[in-house]
């Protein structure tokens, strides 16, 4: 700790880890300036990242989208049943990274990884998602089967995802 006037600051010694609830303990002791003992005081603050993080690269079978500091996305590669989010279901393979469309404020994005995988999902800022692609078995979850879609869709009944 160190004073200045009538500020405290406290200075640790190993950095503090984001995402944690910190309580500070101000015990007997302390005195005010005419002298007076001041009762044991508590006072909690939570440490957070301005950072985004999660998954942020992703590598699917033939594929591969980023989530961008701005938050929004960008996939390449096959777009195979329109798991590249660009609105066209052409089985085409894209070069270079392009928008996923109708997407931002994206935390985390994961690609499909098996040889079937042709669907793109995404964790959003305020804990719901979103996903696009092959939508043979319902795994959109977008209360549909059998219809793909081309850009991201609002999974239905998933508000509340635990961020990271």
């Amino acid at each position: 700790w160190t004073y200045s006037g009538t500020t405290a600051t406290f200075n640790p010694s190993n950095d503090l880890s984001y995402e944690t609830t910190y309580t500070v303990t101000v015990g007997n002791g302390v005195k005010d300036s005419a002298g007076n003992s001041l009762a044991s005081i508590n006072w909690s603050f939570t440490t957070f990242s301005t950072a985004r993080y999660g998954e942020t690269l992703s590598a699917g079978a033939n594929y591969t989208c980023a989530v961008l500091d701005n938050g929004s996305a960008m996939c390449w590669g096959n777009n195979g049943r329109g798991k590249l989010g660009n609105g066209s279901s052409a089985n085409d393979n894209v070069t270079t990274p392009g928008s996923v469309l109708y997407l931002s404020n994206v935390r985390s994005i994961s690609a499909g990884l098996d040889q079937y995988g042709k669907h793109t999902c995404a964790v959003l800022d305020n804990g719901s998602a979103r996903c696009w692609g092959k939508n043979d078995w319902g795994q959109l979850g977008n209360g549909s089967s059998g219809t793909d879609n081309t850009t991201p869709d609002n999974v239905l009944n998933l508000s509340t995802i635990r961020l990271p």
